[in-house]
């Protein structure tokens, strides 16, 4: 059939080393596309299978453009392909996968209906095994991709055999980095992430097998996929982590798990450490307000002080500077009190947390509670505090009583409080009616020495 003049023509590049138990059902869905400008290149990789695989390559005769080169791996093979083929569209498919019939038609399609962009298309495909049989499905959420667009590759949504990218744009980028024999594909990917749109097409496109075989299944693919994961991930603005998913620490944290969960050990045990990092790194601004005794505000600053978070500020909202406790705590800001919000609106950090004057934080409680925040996704918190009083000073255990000196929370919730209540008269009110919300975590551990009497 000749295609009409203005058809879009479309290569589809099938590398091959070895291939010969597959390649024919390749080929041959490649050359069944209902595309009318369809270009099938098949890359003979230094096939080393006493030319089974050249035998079937060649049996296609004219139908097919046959390139053969010694072997230099996948990237390699797709580079060659790369250059010999002739279509305005690049389309790759492994030898042993499976293209439907409407694969390459349907891209186009869909890439003409959106102004011929300079992106990449991808699709949703089946999982089969050796034998062709149906194991799974692989579908993706549009409207989240479309919110999270790192997330194409981030979540391993881009099977390369389902792409459909304008072959300038892989020219440009400089084609596949033959360096890396099983990443080549989202190494490239990578590249281009930020710099074209990746668009999902919700619908399943193409057969993808599962076989013991694969490069990807090989012992050498986890140190070179760890490497790839830890520099995609980590390549992500800290501002982008954020927006995904609430911070830094809780993007980090996501994708070590979603490696843990697809056998990426490794390279999830770096992202772990990377998320224990940006918690550590993460500013808490600790608010306080010295009192008439200045040994109890210089025993609440030593505790904060002695905390195992290690990124933090303190705020002592006071009328005047304690000239003894500013030598012995030099790096605490002294704020005039101002209004009730005067302190948290100064803070740096978006991270608050409160400390009655005297009051003393265990070693942990910012650690603690930073970390149950994050791990749920909440915006406050308060625990369980030892009291310390009465005639013979001892320590009684108390049950959660929702005293702002045991909260953490984060000033987006103040902001909020503060816009829907902007008649409450004081800090405290706030505070209170935060910590009675359903939101707020309680948890049950004492972190904190609360005084209740004079000593």
């Amino acid at each position: 059939m000749t295609p009409p003049p203005d058809a879009t023509r479309v290569s589809i590049i099938i590398p091959v080393y070895n291939g010969a138990d597959y390649l024919r059902q390749a080929i041959d869905s490649a050359l069944a596309q209902d595309h009318p400008d369809t270009e099938v290149v098949v890359v003979n990789d230094g096939s080393s299978d006493g030319g089974a695989t050249d035998a079937i390559a060649r049996s296609y005769g004219a139908r097919i453009c046959y390139v053969e080169k010694p072997n230099g791996g996948v990237a390699s093979a797709l580079n060659a392909g790369l250059a010999a083929m002739t279509g305005e569209v690049f389309c790759w498919l492994s030898h042993d996968d499976i293209h439907l019939r409407h694969k390459t038609s349907r891209q186009v399609a869909e890439w003409q209906r959106l102004g011929r962009p300079p992106a990449l298309l991808f699709s949703d495909y089946r999982l089969i095994d050796g034998a062709g049989r149906p194991m799974g499905e692989a579908r993706f959420d549009t409207r989240m991709l479309a919110e999270k667009p790192r997330y194409a590759l981030l979540r391993g949504c881009v099977n390369g055999c389902t792409v459909f990218v304008p072959r300038d744009i892989l020219r440009a980028m400089g084609g596949f980095d033959e360096a890396l024999p099983t990443t080549q594909d989202y190494d490239l990917w990578h590249r281009m992430m930020g710099r074209v749109p990746f668009l999902h097409i919700p619908e399943i496109l193409i057969q993808s097998r599962q076989h013991p075989t694969q490069g990807s299944r090989r012992a050498d693919h986890r140190e070179e996929a760890r490497a790839l994961w830890n520099r995609m991930a980590t390549s992500v603005p800290v501002e982008e982590q954020a927006r995904m998913e609430g911070s830094p620490f809780r993007f980090l944290d996501a994708t070590s798990r979603f490696l843990a969960q697809n056998g990426l050990e490794e390279a999830a045990a770096d992202l772990a450490l990377a998320a224990r990092q940006a918690l550590g790194a993460t500013l808490v601004s600790v608010l306080l307000r010295p009192g008439a005794w200045p040994e109890r505000t210089h025993a609440s600053l030593d505790s904060v002080a002695a905390q195992t978070h290690p990124t933090r500020e303190v705020l002592l909202l006071a009328g005047r500077e304690d000239a003894r406790l500013a030598a012995l705590h030099p790096t605490a800001r002294w704020l005039k009190p101002g209004d009730d919000d005067a302190g948290w609106r100064a803070a740096s950090g978006d991270w608050l947390a409160l400390l009655d004057d005297g009051a003393v934080m265990l070693p942990t409680r910012l650690a603690r509670q930073l970390h149950a925040l994050e791990m749920a996704g909440a915006a406050v918190c308060h625990s369980i505090a030892w009291h310390h009083g009465g005639a013979d000073h001892r320590l009684a255990r108390a049950t959660p009583d929702r005293r702002p000196g045991t909260m953490l929370l984060h000033r987006r919730a103040l902001e909020a409080d503060t816009a829907a209540h902007p008649h409450t008269a004081t800090l405290e009110e706030r505070l209170l009616r935060l910590a009675d919300s359903p939101e707020a975590l309680t948890l049950p551990e004492a972190l904190t020495v609360l005084r209740t009497a004079p000593a």
